[in-house]
């Protein structure tokens, strides 16, 4: 409690440290990935969870549609339209569209990665979701950074 305060409800009771494992999955069809790197972090604050992971791959092949990571500890609340988004803090050597951003839906656990198909404005045209097709099959690559989600 702060400043004095003993009301029950007010109470830092809630806090946890931990681990997960992120995984990519796609649309449709299964991704056969060798990941050479594979961290998963979180902290919970009460209802606040703050995630972050770390994704790199000697391989990745299959699939078919958008590409999402899975494996969050927490599932978002359980609101109406209410989407909870976060930041790619570094993405690199995917064949053509590098994840830039992320979202994840009402009570979801799969997150969303979102590109930009443009050479302008790096945000203008964040509503792209990554494809598979956008895995690239090479050693130390589909490297993906995230800070907040």
């Amino acid at each position: 409690t702060f400043n004095g305060d003993t009301a029950t409800a007010n109470a830092l009771d809630d806090y946890e440290e931990g681990t997960w494992t992120p995984t990519y999955i796609p649309g449709g069809g299964t991704i056969s990935a060798t990941y050479d790197i594979r961290i998963g972090k979180y902290v919970k604050v009460g209802g606040l969870v703050h995630a972050s992971f770390v994704l790199r791959t000697d391989a990745a092949s299959g699939g078919a549609g958008s590409l999402f990571v899975t494996g969050l500890p927490f599932a978002g609340a359980v609101t109406s339209n209410a989407f909870y988004s976060g930041s790619v803090g570094y993405s690199a050597n995917f064949t053509t569209i590098n994840p830039q951003a992320m979202h994840i839906g009402s009570n979801g656990t799969t997150i969303v990665l979102l590109g930009n198909i443009t050479s302008g404005d790096a945000n203008s045209d964040l509503r792209l979701a990554v494809s598979t097709a956008n895995l690239s099959n090479s050693t130390n690559s589909n490297l993906k950074f995230t800070h907040k989600i």
